[in-house]
């Protein structure tokens, strides 16, 4: 199973796994720090540590996450002024079609729907948690790639 999760507006020190907290430290804000639940999958995953991204904006970035193309490549330039080009294809397209189960989840819906950034996923939910897990339990016997989105202004 393939499990990838996008927290917008998170900076990478402020999650306890990573290594650099030399700003938290800077600031006195180390306790306020405490992210048991990533801490704990970090443990069991693989997680990058040192990532660029290809864009400021969220969606372009995510175009770039989902086709491993750059922006000129695959179309999504601007803040919702462009849609993924129609000649590229995404990792959940590609996994589907090694019979994996896709599944997106995200609380800002828009920000995929709009820019045809949802292409190939099976299932999609929006501020449906209750549902998706529900909904996971029913294929666990199956291969899953699951695609999960928080904008972290809606969890704070």
């Amino acid at each position: 199973n393939i499990i990838l999760i996008s927290i917008d507006n998170l900076r990478y020190d402020c999650i306890g796994y990573q290594p650099d907290k030399r700003e938290l430290k800077k600031y006195d804000a180390l306790k306020y720090l405490e992210t048991p639940a990533l801490d704990s999958l970090a443990e069991k995953s693989l997680c990058f540590t040192q990532c660029t991204s290809t864009n400021t904006y969220t969606t372009s970035a995510h175009a770039s996450i989902f086709t491993g193309l750059y922006p000129p490549r695959h179309g999504v330039k601007a803040f919702f002024e462009t849609k993924l080009s129609k000649d590229v294809y995404t990792i959940a397209e590609i996994l589907k079609v090694f019979g994996y189960e896709t599944i997106l989840s995200t609380d800002v819906i828009e920000l995929f729907s709009l820019l045809d950034l949802h292409r190939g996923f099976n299932h999609i939910y929006c501020l449906e948690d209750d549902k998706l897990f529900d909904d996971l339990t029913k294929i666990k016997d199956k291969n899953i790639f699951l695609f999960i989105h928080i904008d972290r202004k809606s969890v704070v």
